[in-house]
């Protein structure tokens, strides 16, 4: 008899509700059931992205986020992201907007602390203090909005070029997340792409300098919250 079978899903939602993500990843582990309810993650899953990852490895591609879309989506619970994920998200990190086009928040969550944790290992393990106390973060939020205001970072991608294939001039397809990423030089362009929960590279280097330089960065980005009325991205890119 497992702890699922005894409380129906309802009031487990309601129970992981009250949870930070530090013991809602405690409460999942005691049961199996509860790690596919909260977490989306079977056995089979489990093994399925350590194959994967087995199989990029042997191509050289490193990474710590690996996608099984076509897993995930089969079986992703509505319920779960707007009562468990997308609350945690807005606990941990309050300036994200409410009204972004996300459809798995606890993805959010997970691409955002492997940033932080690539980025900014002593912010981690997440603690509401360490989002509230003013200052605290500073360094973090001046380096992940260095290019685009009122954005920041959800997670910036560290993967190398083998990883990527290009589709069309401007589009490459992540091999890992399975993604497209687009290439943006416009603002239009990135307000366009972030709108659309789309990967994005970019650069703060004019199309000349990038050619010469090769710097781009490439990743998921945010609108967050600001105290004006304007929270739209508002730096020109070169």
């Amino acid at each position: 008899m497992s702890l699922h079978d005894d409380f129906t899903k309802e009031l487990l939602i309601t129970v992981g509700t009250f949870l930070p993500l530090s013991d809602l990843n405690n409460f999942a582990r005691c049961d199996t059931k509860l790690l596919d309810l909260f977490f989306n993650l079977t056995t089979e899953k489990v093994n399925a992205i350590a194959k994967r990852k087995k199989e990029l490895s042997k191509k050289n591609i490193e990474s710590r986020i690996v996608a099984l879309k076509g897993e995930y989506s089969k079986s992703e619970d509505s319920n779960i992201q707007k009562l468990i994920w997308k609350p945690l998200v807005l606990f941990y990190f309050p300036n994200y907007s409410t009204s972004v086009n996300v459809k798995n928040w606890m993805h959010v969550m997970r691409r955002r602390i492997i940033h932080l944790d690539n980025k900014f290992p002593n912010e981690l393990p997440l603690l509401k203090e360490r989002t509230t106390i003013a200052g605290f973060n500073l360094f973090r939020v001046d380096k992940d909005r260095q290019f685009i205001e009122n954005c920041e970072w959800e997670y910036e991608c560290p993967l190398k070029s083998n990883a990527f294939k290009v589709v069309s001039p401007n589009v490459k397809y992540c091999k890992v997340c399975k993604e497209n990423v687009y290439e943006v030089f416009t603002m239009e362009e990135f307000k366009s792409h972030v709108e659309q929960d789309h990967c994005v590279s970019f650069s703060e280097f004019s199309r000349k300098q990038q050619a010469e330089l090769g710097k781009r960065k490439r990743g998921k980005i945010r609108v967050v919250e600001t105290n004006d009325d304007n929270s739209t991205p508002s730096k020109k890119l070169k």
